[in-house]
């Protein structure tokens, strides 16, 4: 195992070369300078399938001195918005898309997930409100909206029954 010289793993960079010169995007969603475990998001232009698709990571730069993720690019313009719900001290649900559509979290703790972390939520007054400038055509309650298409992902494990999407006019 090798230390990386920024604990923070700001010197971590995928490349689909290895020589580094082609640099992916990539959005960290742990790294853990103790044992070396990363967790990550990478954008891969081109995946085959008939061929292998070798990744490169490079770590220990000490020129390296701020983060070399752009999570932004990692996802692309058909997210409306991503939420990894990792860190949801905060209330406030980080979209890593370039469209910074943050959403609201009430009532929500953290929890283990499947990928590092997540969020539990209690089955009654918990949730995450997506922001409705963010989502312009998303019809309401009520609304005469048609035609409408999304569609939503989400990885989660139930006690219980409870609403795992739903929509309300907001009051």
């Amino acid at each position: 195992r090798r230390v990386l010289f920024r604990s923070s793993g700001d010197d971590i960079i995928f490349s689909s070369d290895p020589g580094g010169l082609t640099k992916l995007d990539h959005e960290m969603e742990q790294y853990n300078p103790a044992t070396g475990k990363v967790t990550a998001w990478v954008r891969v232009p081109t995946l085959s399938h008939t061929t292998d698709t070798v990744l490169y990571v490079f770590y220990g730069n000490s020129s390296i001195a701020t983060s070399q993720q752009n999570p932004a690019s990692v996802w692309d313009s058909n997210n409306s918005a991503v939420y990894h719900l990792a860190n949801v001290g905060t209330g406030i649900a980080t979209d890593s898309t370039a469209n910074g559509n943050n959403g609201t979290l009430a009532s929500v703790s953290a929890a283990s997930g499947e990928i590092y972390g997540g969020a539990s939520l209690s089955g009654v007054s918990s949730y995450l409100q997506i922001p409705s400038a963010g989502f312009p055509s998303y019809p309401t309650s009520g609304s005469t909206t048609t035609g409408f298409s999304a569609s939503f992902g989400a990885w989660f494990q139930t006690a219980t029954a409870g609403v795992i999407l739903g929509q309300t006019d907001g009051t």
